[in-house]
Parts: C-alpha cells; sequence; structure tokens
C-alpha cells in the first residue's frame, strides 16, 4: 500500500498517522509568575576620617584620590627646566658674575602645568641704581636676545619685575633682583613637601581650582598663590598631617640666608623623630577627604574673629589693646582675612590684597560651592577636562605637528624630482585637517563643565592702587 501523501491528507481531510513508538510529549511546566522584587546594589561606605567628611561610597573617595594623585604628571616639567637652563645661560653670556636662584611653585614642587618660572637673580657687577633701575638694565641686554625671549618688560610695583617669554616654547619667566624673601617662602613649602608627600598633591589640586574659579589673583585684589599654601599647611597642621617646623627648628624662624636654590633637606623626617615634637604619619587619611575637609574648613573659617598662623602652627583670636594696636604680632591690614607671613620680624598679612567684605564672601562661597560639586558630580574636575584628557590632547595636538612638519619636508625632497608639466598632489594623510580642528572636533560639547559665577564689582579706592599693573616697555 502506497503511504498517505500530506497531499492526500489536505484533500480528503484525514487525520495524519500516528506512529505507535512516537514518545510521549513533556508536560508543561507550572506557570512561572514575575517578581516585583528589584535587585540593590550595596556599595561599601567610604572610610571614616578626621577630616569630617563622609563619602556614601568608598569607589568616590578612591575616584577623587587617583584624581588628585594625577597632579604627579609632570608633563610639562621638561619645558620649565630647559627654558631655565636658556635663561641661566643668557644671564651668563652678558654678565659673567651674575647668579640665578631659581624660586616659586615650580622649585618648591607645588607647579601646575600652567606655572610659569621665577629667578631671583644678583648680578654683582649691577651695582648702581636700584632694584628697578638694575631691571631696565637687564631688559636692555635680554632683549638682544630677541631670536629666544619676546615680550621683555618691566613690571613696576612694591618688587619690580622683570617679565619675558620664551620664544619657542611659550614659558613665562618672571625675575627680580635678589632677595631673600622668596627664597625662604620657596623653602619653607619645599620643606613640607619633603614631610608629607600629601602636601605638594593637595597644593597643586588646590591651586588648579583657585586659579580656575578665580580665588587666585592678587592682582585682582583676591588671594595670591603663597597665601593659599600657607592656608593649606595651617589646616594639615590643624590635623596632625604636618607639623609646625619652625617650632622644632628655631633656625627657620626670622630672615635666614638661603645660600642656593637645592631646597631639599637631607634627613629631614629623620630629624623630626629625634626631636620627638610630632609624630609622623600619624593621620591616615585619604586625599579626597583631606582635599574636601580643606574646602569645608575654609567655607565655614570666622575670618571676622581669627586669623592663620603658620608659624605659630594654629589659629589665633583676633586681638586688639586699648589703642586699637593689634595683639599676638597680628598683622596690622587685619580687617578681611589675614594670613601671616612666617618669617617678617614686623608682622604682614600676606592675604592683605584681599580689601573688600564682598570678596571674602565670595571666596567662601566658591569654597562652600566646590565641595558641594565634588560631592554631587564625584569628581574634582568640574571645570575643565581630567589631566589624562588633557595631557592626551596635548601629545596628540604636538605629534599632529610634528607629522606635519615631516611630512612637508618629505614633500620637498621629492618634488625636484618630479618631471617637469606633471600635475602632484600631496598624499591625503598631508591634507587633512589642521591637528587644532582635529582634536578639538566635538570635544567642547561632550561634557559640560560648571561655570564661573560673576565677581562683585571692585572698588577702586586710593588704596587699591598698587594692585594695578603699571608696565615700562
Amino acid at each position: 500500500m502506497a503511504p498517505i501523501t500530506y497531499a492526500k491528507i489536505t484533500s480528503k481531510n484525514l487525520p495524519p498517522s500516528v506512529s505507535k513508538n512516537a514518545p510521549m510529549a513533556p508536560k508543561c511546566p507550572v506557570r512561572l509568575e514575575i517578581s516585583e522584587t528589584k535587585l540593590k546594589i550595596q556599595y561599601k561606605p567610604g572610610k571614616e576620617n578626621s577630616c569630617g567628611v563622609v563619602f556614601e561610597r568608598e569607589y568616590v573617595e578612591h575616584r577623587i584620590t587617583r584624581e588628585i594623585e594625577s597632579f604627579s604628571i609632570s608633563d610639562h616639567h621638561e619645558d620649565l627646566q630647559h627654558v631655565a637652563a636658556v635663561f641661566r645661560c643668557a644671564m651668563k653670556m652678558v654678565w659673567a658674575d651674575s647668579q640665578s636662584f631659581l624660586t616659586g611653585s615650580f622649585a618648591a614642587g607645588v607647579d601646575i602645568e600652567r606655572s610659569d618660572l621665577d629667578f631671583v637673580v644678583n648680578v654683582p657687577s649691577l651695582k648702581e641704581g636700584n632694584p628697578f633701575q638694575q631691571l631696565m638694565e637687564m631688559k636692555k641686554e635680554l632683549r638682544k636676545f630677541n631670536n629666544i625671549f619676546e615680550k621683555v618688560f618691566v613690571q613696576k610695583g612694591h618688587v619690580p619685575v622683570l617679565k619675558l617669554t620664551d620664544r619657542d616654547r611659550k614659558v613665562s619667566i618672571d625675575v627680580s633682583m635678589d632677595n631673600g624673601t622668596s627664597k625662604r617662602n620657596t623653602k619653607l613649602l619645599s620643606l613640607y613637601g619633603q614631610v608629607d608627600a600629601r602636601f605638594p598633591l593637595l597644593c597643586k589640586a588646590m591651586k588648579a581650582w583657585a586659579s580656575k574659579v578665580g580665588v587666585e589673583g592678587a592682582k585682582r585684589a583676591r588671594l595670591n598663590s603663597f597665601s593659599l599654601c600657607l592656608m593649606l599647611i595651617q589646616y594639615l597642621q590643624m590635623q596632625k598631617v604636618l607639623p609646625n617646623l619652625q617650632e622644632i627648628f628655631p633656625e627657620l624662624n626670622g630672615e635666614f640666608l638661603v645660600e642656593n636654590d637645592n631646597y631639599e633637606e637631607k634627613d629631614l623626617k629623620e630629624k623630626i623623630i629625634k626631636e620627638g615634637k610630632f609624630k609622623l604619619d600619624e593621620n591616615k587619611s585619604s586625599l579626597a577627604a583631606l582635599f574636601l575637609g580643606f574646602l569645608k574648613y575654609y567655607a565655614d573659617f570666622d575670618f571676622k574673629k581669627y586669623w592663620i598662623s603658620v608659624r605659630n602652627g594654629r589659629i589665633m583670636e583676633k586681638r586688639w589693646d586699648e589703642e586699637g594696636k593689634p595683639l599676638d604680632g597680628m598683622p596690622d591690614k587685619n580687617r578681611y582675612i589675614v594670613v601671616e607671613d612666617p618669617f617678617l620680624k614686623v608682622p604682614r598679612n600676606c592675604a592683605g590684597t584681599v580689601r573688600q567684605t564682598d570678596y571674602v564672601e565670595k571666596i567662601q562661597f566658591e569654597f562652600q560651592q566646590e565641595y558641594d560639586r565634588i560631592l554631587k558630580n564625584r569628581t574634582i574636575f568640574n571645570m575643565g577636562p581630567c589631566n589624562w584628557s588633557r595631557i592626551l590632547t596635548k601629545n596628540g595636538k604636538k605629534r599632529d605637528l610634528q607629522r606635519q612638519i615631516e611630512l612637508k619636508a618629505y614633500w620637498r625632497t621629492i618634488v625636484d624630482d618630479i618631471p617637469w608639466g606633471t600635475t602632484s598632489e600631496p598624499s591625503n594623510e598631508y591634507m587633512r585637517s589642521p591637528p587644532e580642528d582635529f582634536w578639538n572636533l566635538g570635544m567642547k560639547k561632550e561634557k559640560k563643565y560648571a561655570k564661573v559665577t560673576e565677581w562683585p564689582e571692585l572698588q577702586a579706592t586710593a588704596r587699591d592702587y598698587d594692585l594695578i599693573d603699571n608696565y615700562i616697555d
């Protein structure tokens, strides 16, 4: 008998034959009901710290710490070292007896990407005239190196400064005549950096933030860089991260002599341990906790009642005698923010450039706003790209420019070998967009950074005229 085909079944409506040996179909499982239970991820909270900063998630503290550590990437140090050597060489060529001492943030190890070079020079052969006249003579001679330096001029002020810029690497140089103040300030910052490696990293992060939001800027009646560094030192002294070096080593008090610009002190930690007045590494707080604690501390600081003294290792209460003269070594200009100069015998306020109440309020507002912004966004790079992105972009532009120079040089070598009348065009690689357009394409719209709010209007009183720059071209 012929087998039943599919066509016969469909035409005659016959049921298909079923094999007797076919396995039994499995029973349907019990119907599953979807549960409304949601999966919750348990984040590990941050560790307790002495700064009073609470991190709801441990990874946030770790991330901010890593971001602060990224300031140790010194991609600009090569340029600064090269320009410093060029300037020293130029000085020796003109004045063989000259001595150039490197000072400032780069020498102290607290420099950031935009930091310039600061020099204090001593030229015995330039005996005639005051420091301003001597700098004018130096300007005249250094302008002859027009293939090396540009924008050479003298800035008048309480301390006149010769300013110039390296033509090749675009590094600014500030030169002042020999004075011990700059060298002592640099020495102090360098010593504190040698005591605890967290200090220079915190200082760099703080300076990068302060310059972007406008807290730093003595010329605009705000805080100068050294005042901010002293404020950070005082906070770390309070947290028992840093000792009071001037109490442990009395020779650091007063206007002591700094003979050279090698600010490293051998066996500094061993000497501190031997004195027995401070226990090193007692505070184990992370960089994130210390940085946020610093911001919150000065956001709530009562500048009307207290002033800051690194020399004493603590904050001091503002007090006056019956005649209105300041007590306890407080400087004369003490109405607003007071940060004592740690060396001068005659008290001086390093933060004396702040001369308006609304500027004090604005400075504290920026401290508080940055504190809130970091905890909300979980990053310290709220005002611009992170260090890693900045370095990647910088190196990419540098490599692309170098590649274009190489291609132009290569094209010049082969152009002479092309037969006369032959149309020749550069390769597609040579014709691509300029590096600036390539690296900026779409990057500005990738992330919206916080904007700096406007500062109060600066009142031009008679005492503020010394803040205005006077340039002698």
